[in-house]
């Protein structure tokens, strides 16, 4: 009796750009949240005037979002093509 139930799909090789990519994108995330921190918490304390480097460093939180976002992005598109050229063959 033929085996009705289809292959399992095989688990894609990662490539070693994409943990690169989310990794530098939660690690800049994190070092964004803590500018944000350093920036934030003393204006409860009545200092009201930080540096600009400060300001400019919170940037950072939302690149690391978007560049970890872009690297799960392109990583999910990889394994659904791998998949799609498996089910093909």
């Amino acid at each position: 009796m033929p085996d009705l139930m289809p292959a399992a799909p095989r688990a894609s090789t990662p490539r070693s750009s994409r943990p690169r990519t989310v990794q530098a994108g939660f690690t800049l995330f994190a070092i964004g949240l803590i500018f944000l921190l350093v920036t934030v918490v003393p204006f409860f304390w009545g200092d009201h005037n930080r540096s600009v480097w400060l300001n400019l460093g919170c940037l950072l939180a939302p690149l690391g979002f978007g560049l970890a976002m872009l690297g799960i992005f392109r990583a999910t598109r990889a394994d659904q093509r791998a998949a799609a050229a498996q089910l093909r063959h």
